[in-house]
């Protein structure tokens, strides 16, 4: 049996667990309020004017392996939320490189 868990991160709480995971700096993300600010206009997003929102999240799969052993696989990306008519989906706008993970849990 798996069961996923998405954590929505904060922009410190993705900085914290990109080098728990790496070991390195985390790359420099660029939110809406900064291409606003910078004037940047990127021509997918000028052409989707459905996107609800972008933000950066976790997403973990807690398996079960039997016997009460369990495994957590995950890795980070970023997420954005696109209206689809009456629907909203989410895509995956980036999986951040080396974030990757396989532990134990109790």
């Amino acid at each position: 049996m798996i069961n996923w868990e998405i954590t929505i991160l904060s922009h410190e709480q993705f900085q914290e667990r990109y080098t728990e995971i790496t070991g390195e700096d985390a790359p420099k993300i660029i939110n809406d309020q900064d291409k606003e600010s910078q004037g940047i206009n990127f021509a997918e997003e000028q052409f989707s004017p459905d996107i609800i929102e972008s933000y950066e999240a976790e997403y973990a799969a807690i398996i079960d392996l039997g016997e009460e052993i369990f495994v957590q696989a995950g890795v980070l990306v970023q997420v954005q939320e696109v209206r689809d008519g009456e629907t909203i989906r989410k895509e995956f706008r980036k999986v951040y490189e080396n974030t990757g993970y396989l532990s134990a849990q109790n």
